[in-house]
């Protein structure tokens, strides 16, 4: 029977709870390890000036197989930039892999099969919710039907069901005619920001407030700055819900 190995780590953080523990008995049971304060000291990770507080709630657990090829978990504090109170927290990995003859790794031919397999078992019909109503693949699509469908009779001696299944192929063959013929270009959905003057005036207040508390030493002058930050938080939340 295989000895479990236990890994000593640091902390900036010297209290422990419940939550934590659990969540290190549960990457045990899978044999993953938290990289957190293994090979330096694990730093807090969440760190808001507004209110004081300070704990570690983000963390890298990778294979224990895993852990000669990591580097040592780096800290960037972009949380003014990004208007968050966590730290980036990143590692490098060394990721060895065999090239074959052909120039194509192995985990590439993999991902092939995997996408062959997945547009295999996804029906035709699937690509339909994702083209937009201007896309000339509709134009094309009421063509192919019109011509997949102009033999389509129904029969008083066939039964329902059965005239309900010609009708379908009848229809997926169109539908995979027209993909074939025009193919619907692929859109993603993007995310707008509303931007007005009354929102960059709070960002520049907020990001001032946030940089002067970083650099007072001065306890009153700091609990003022950190007042003021915490209301221009407040308002640009309400301002960015409207």
């Amino acid at each position: 029977m295989s000895r479990k190995r236990e890994y000593t780590r640091k902390s900036e953080k010297k209290a422990t709870n419940k939550q934590g523990k659990w969540f290190l008995e549960e990457m045990n049971s899978i044999n993953m390890v938290i990289v957190n304060g293994l090979q330096t000291e694990a730093k807090h990770t969440y760190d808001t000036l507004s209110r004081e507080v300070k704990s570690i709630v983000d963390y890298i657990a990778v294979k224990e197989s895993m852990l000669e090829d990591v580097s040592e978990i780096m800290y960037v504090d972009e949380r003014n930039d990004l208007q968050t109170d966590h730290m980036l927290i990143s590692m490098y990995v060394d990721h060895k892999e065999e090239v074959k003859e052909q120039g194509e790794t192995e985990s590439a031919r993999r991902r092939k099969r995997r996408r062959a397999k997945e547009k295999a078992r996804k029906p035709a019909m699937e690509f339909m919710k994702i083209v937009t109503r201007k896309d000339p693949f509709w134009d094309e699509l009421e063509n192919q039907c019109d011509n997949s469908l102009r033999d389509f009779v129904v029969q008083g001696e066939t039964k329902i069901d059965e005239d309900y299944n010609n009708f379908k192929q009848k229809l997926k063959q169109g539908v995979e005619n027209a993909l074939h013929k025009c193919k619907p270009h692929r859109h993603h959905l993007t995310a707008k920001l509303r931007k007005d003057g009354t929102v960059k005036n709070l960002r520049g207040r907020k990001r001032d407030s946030f940089e002067k508390i970083k650099a007072e030493r001065e306890v009153e002058r700091r609990l003022r700055l950190k007042r003021e930050l915490s209301k221009a938080s407040n308002l640009l939340r309400e301002e960015q819900e409207k």
